[in-house]
């Protein structure tokens, strides 16, 4: 009964709906691994795919991102500026895939805004990797922290 009371923000959580924008905190290989395994049976409802990432320093998550962003059209490295942020230039260099529309800024609201912005209805938007991201989130799309009832 509590558990299906439960809100968790931060974990496959879906801040904005057409166009979905999706939220995850999947910031070491287990929790990617788990979003990876979520999103491959998704990812097939949307045209065009977009990743935005960042994640903390000391993070072992090379490993899985080549997985990771085979499932996106478009990946955005960012950092969160907050606590110990890996520079977006360092996460760039862990891994550009071939064929991929990858870059990178340090401006992750400008970025997040700027995404949100050009998407479709048909599009999703995938924000992934630091809780640090929650200020930015809560500036954007408001309200999207609250607790929500059933």
């Amino acid at each position: 009964y509590f558990i299906e009371k439960t809100f968790w923000p931060g974990r496959i959580q879906t801040i904005q709906q057409s166009p979905d924008v999706i939220f995850d905190v999947a910031h070491n290989s287990h929790s990617l691994q788990a979003f990876i395994q979520y999103f491959k049976q998704h990812r097939k409802l949307y045209k065009t795919a977009f990743l935005i990432i960042g994640f903390e320093q000391g993070k072992d998550i090379h490993c899985d991102l080549p997985v990771l962003y085979k499932y996106f059209d478009h990946i955005d490295c960012t950092e969160t500026k907050i606590h110990n942020s890996m520079p977006a230039q360092t996460l760039l260099n862990l891994y550009c895939p071939p064929n991929k529309k990858i870059n990178f800024s340090t401006n992750p609201l400008n970025l997040i805004r700027q995404r949100n912005d050009a998407l479709t209805t048909q599009d999703i938007l995938v924000i992934l990797g630091s809780h640090y991201f929650g200020p930015y989130l809560a500036e954007i799309y408001k309200k999207c922290f609250d607790i929500k009832s059933k």
